[in-house]
């Protein structure tokens, strides 16, 4: 690497700084090969010159991929690998490496390591900070050095540094015969991956003493606490306080004590040691003399003491205190029961003495309760410190998950760490003692309206809502882009209502009057369910999911496609969830797509039967959690609208049924009306907050308004074909009145512009849904196989015996003048393998297809019986089978299977009468 004249004056004022000119001890380099079967090369300098002087040798010995490190303290000629070779040292050192602290990214962990570094140095500034390549060491120089007589002189500095390592989370590099990476040179610790090794900054007048890091070192043990110099006096009032047991600051164990008494073998010599144990505990928990009486009086463990007098337990609580005089370290910080904390780190105080129980505090200041409308999750939003004062992050932990003590290591790594016993009991009453009073705080995690305590109705979005003060919604994900505003004037309002308004005008009505209705529609979901999906068909480039993003716009922040909130590519339970949590509003699920192979086609397909089945049936899965208890049920609770390619067919008729069906053309669209909407598309997020604002006081009123009117118009409509058709279109068509009425309330629409959008939109969406009746009957499992059977009749796949009055091998039935014969199971395999290989998804069973093909007027069945197949002699085998019996006229109106002209109409065809099947 560069070895420069100023990487020279670092590593010259570096090597000062350790004792580079002192007359004691050498600096060792070690080269450590990396093939572990060659030696280890151990070179001694006595001064920083000398080590310089050779600096072309040692770069030598680092070309071959030996890793060169220093020994941090001077130590005797040819020795420095254990203790006693020290002689001296003149820094105080910590290694801090990235993958302690990210170890699926060491380079995210290393630059966690330095932000540790950077807050400990605000309080102790460093003197010295080398990049090692892969982490940092860390130096503070000594004013004198420390010279290492006596296995004490060792213990001082092997305890500074060891609680360096523990403040900061780094390596346990603490023993005074540690090596550390010698700056400027490679570092082939990852021999795939070499580092250079450097010192990023030196400060050789920052100087410190040991005593400088007193605060680190963790407390004395017990009995080396100060005693009091008077004796304590013990004063009862003579008053039996009222005491609620259950809320003693003292340990469910010692609880347990209080209420069962002395029992041998249970860990107490007698009966005295035991009350001994619990008055302890009591006065740790900072209960008063007259609590402790009163406890003695009431409950087993005070056996002995009713057996003396005040003047006993006078004495027993006084040798209590002078215990936790004891046993208690100098300066603590905080006390709640038999904890403490000391510069940050937390302290159990029992019948032992102190025990260290985590090198961190932490404590509860809120609990957070998140309702998303179906349920109620509790967190516990938690904040901490570790020794030295370095702040950790703000975390929240859902309550149940507080009690087993591994979030600690979960989100603060190894920063936080929890000694090692039964510390985490410890530690998770210590939190909750110095938690006492925290403050609730409600979060509600869903958008959409919500009756508040005072009966008033809220919209909530991310980050506040319409309605309502002080509330508080958090989303996550891509919710967060849910959110709406108000215009700051009058002015705004009618620009951003007349911006939305224009949505109507980018292309046909067709096209633009059922997403313009979807909005409002959505804004009401609540109150009148809409049961159904909207669906934009249209080849690639037909700008479906630009008009989707004007639609979803209208909603919140998504300004671009790519911030459209769902997708075909996520997880069905994403799905599911989304659609559940953007209430009230719409949810679009873009681009649907067939995947690359059939099995990837088969799983998208089944998909999106299931979730337009869970949007059409407004139902979620129901699930058991693992107690057997059931899970709350995510339905959907917004106005659905996807975008494709093509129209899912997985489920056939009942999944298209669900859906209303917008086709999509580019050349049907105004791209200098997108472009004016898109310039200004901030606003449309705004025409919505004032709708919301205006409908809200009287909101259960324009609902219930809106559901009569949704009766009326869906029975209004001609019911051809499936129900749900007219159903759907009675629902944009109450959305698109409710959002002109709105606009036209708000001076933004004058009466007559009203009636003459109105007409229009209803009219398209009436045309609308007359195609999708068509589109359903199209989809229906008779239909579709009547025109699989002809396609299979027209690709010569299949025969049928008397057509030109020959016969052949892939005959799966017959003719005569005015009816077609099938095998019926012959055939069923013949269009079910076809389907299959044709992506068509045709799983109808034999019954039920029979019955279908009898009640659309398509077969006729056996004269007697319940049954869709009748009797028929094989007229090239002469047997007699059942057979599927079809009018040949009904067929060829459907798919012309062959013409009417074209079998021998004096073809003896015998039909034996009997019961059908």
């Amino acid at each position: 690497m560069n070895f420069d004249q100023q990487s020279k004056d670092k590593l010259h004022a570096f090597l000062d700084a350790l004792g580079g000119q002192s007359r004691i001890g050498y600096f060792e380099v070690r080269c450590i090969h990396p093939d572990k079967t060659k030696t280890t090369q151990s070179r001694f300098y006595r001064l920083t010159e000398d080590l310089l002087q050779q600096w072309p040798a040692i770069e030598k010995l680092n070309a071959e991929g030996r890793i060169i490190s220093l020994g941090v303290g001077r130590r005797k000629f040819n020795g420095g690998k254990k203790k006693d070779d020290v002689l001296q040292v003149h820094t105080v050192w910590a290694d801090l490496d990235g993958v302690d602290f990210d170890a699926a990214n060491w380079e995210k962990g290393k630059e966690l390591a330095l932000q540790s570094l950077q807050q400990f140095g605000e309080k102790m500034p460093l003197s010295c900070l080398v990049d090692s390549g892969h982490g940092y060491h860390a130096y503070w120089f000594l004013k004198e050095p420390v010279v290492l007589n006596s296995p004490a002189d060792v213990q001082a500095v092997e305890a500074v540094n060891a609680a360096l390592a523990d403040t900061l989370h780094g390596d346990n590099v603490s023993d005074v015969s540690r090596v550390l990476r010698l700056p400027f040179t490679i570092n082939f610790k990852d021999p795939t991956n070499p580092k250079p090794a450097t010192i990023i900054e030196i400060h050789p007048d920052r100087l410190y003493q040991l005593a400088d890091f007193d605060d680190l070192v963790p407390p004395p043990t017990a009995g080396s606490g100060s005693s009091p110099t008077q004796p304590i006096e013990v004063k009862f009032s003579g008053q039996a306080p009222s005491i609620q047991f259950e809320t003693f600051r003292i340990s469910q164990k010692m609880k347990d004590l209080i209420q069962i008494g002395y029992q041998t073998g249970e860990g107490y010599k007698s009966r005295s040691e035991a009350m001994q144990a619990a008055i302890t505990a009591m006065l740790a928990g900072k209960h008063s003399a007259d609590e402790i009486r009163a406890v003695l009086t009431a409950y087993p463990i005070g056996e002995k003491f009713r057996e003396e007098d005040d003047k006993y337990l006078a004495y027993c609580i006084r040798s209590a205190h002078s215990f936790l005089d004891r046993s208690r370290p100098a300066n603590a910080d905080n006390q709640a029961g038999p904890y403490i904390t000391r510069n940050h780190a937390t302290y159990y105080i029992g019948l032992r003495g102190v025990q260290r129980i985590s090198n961190f505090e932490a404590h509860i200041p809120e609990e957070v309760i998140k309702d998303n409308g179906l349920e109620v999750t509790r967190f516990y939003k938690i904040v901490g410190t570790t020794e030295g004062g370095i702040a950790l992050p703000e975390i929240r932990v859902p309550v149940k998950d507080f009690a087993a003590m591994n979030w600690p290591l979960t989100h603060w790594s190894k920063r936080a760490v929890v000694s090692a016993g039964n510390a985490k009991d410890k530690l998770r009453e210590a939190i909750l003692l110095f938690s006492r009073g925290e403050k609730e705080r409600k979060i509600f995690a869903h958008t959409g309206w919500r009756q508040l305590d005072d009966g008033q109705w809220a919209y909530l979005f991310n980050g506040g809502s319409i309605g309502g003060q002080g509330i508080e919604v958090e989303l996550d994900g891509e919710l967060r882009r849910y959110r709406l505003e108000l215009p700051q004037n009058e002015n705004e309002r009618t620009e951003a209502l007349s911006l939305s308004l224009a949505l109507l005008d980018v292309a046909p009505l067709s096209i633009t009057a059922p997403l313009w209705g979807a909005i409002f529609l959505a804004i009401y979901a609540t109150f009148v369910e809409p049961d159904f999906a909207l669906f934009l068909v249209g080849i690639t480039g037909s700008l479906k999911s630009t008009l989707l993003t004007l639609v979803q716009a209208h909603f919140g922040e998504f300004e671009k496609k790519i911030h459209l909130p769902g997708s075909w590519t996520s997880t069905y339970g994403y799905l599911e969830k989304m659609a559940h949590a953007s209430r009230d509003t719409v949810f679009s699920v873009d681009d649907f797509f067939p995947g690359a192979t059939r099995i990837e086609n088969e799983k998208l397909q089944q998909k999106a039967a299931q979730f337009f089945r869970s949007v059409g049936n407004r139902s979620g899965r129901g699930r058991m959690r693992s107690d057997t208890s059931l899970r709350p049920t995510y339905y959907p609770r917004s106005m659905v609208i996807s975008t494709g390619e093509q129209i899912p067919t997985g489920g056939g008729e009942s999944t298209v049924a669900r859906l209303f069906i917008v086709d999509t053309q580019r050349e049907a669209i105004d791209l200098a009306k997108v472009t004016h909407i898109q310039n200004n598309i901030h606003l449309l997020r705004k025409a919505t907050g004032s709708f919301v604002d205006l409908v809200r006081p009287d909101l259960e009123n324009r609902a219930a308004q809106l559901n009569t009117l949704w009766k009326q118009l869906a029975h209004s409509t001609q019911r051809k074909g499936h129900l749900r058709v007219p159903e759907a279109a009675a629902f944009l068509r109450i959305g698109t009145q409710a959002g002109l009425e709105a606009i036209r309330e708000m001076g933004a629409l004058n009466a007559q512009a009203y009636d003459s959008r109105l007409k229009a939109c209803d009219d398209a969406i009436l045309e609308l849904a007359a195609r999708q009746t068509d589109r359903i009957q199209d989809e229906r499992p008779s239909f579709r196989f009547l025109r699989m059977v002809h396609d299979l009749l027209v690709g010569r796949q299949i025969c049928l015996y008397n057509c030109g009055g020959q016969g052949c091998m892939h005959d799966v039935g017959w003719t005569d003048p005015n009816f077609y014969f099938l095998l019926s199971g012959l055939i069923m395999d013949k269009v079910k393998t076809f389907s299959h290989r044709s992506d068509e998804y045709f799983e109808l069973s034999a019954k039920a297809l029979h019955k279908q093909l009898y009640e659309d007027g398509f077969s006729i069945r056996g004269v007697t019986g319940n049954r869709y197949l009748v009797k028929a002699r094989i007229p090239w085998k002469g047997s007699v089978t059942w057979v599927l019996k079809l009018k040949r006229r009904a067929v060829n109106q459907v798919a012309e299977w062959i013409p009417m002209e074209a079998t021998d109409e004096d073809s003896p065809i015998e039909e034996l009468d009997g019961e059908g099947v």
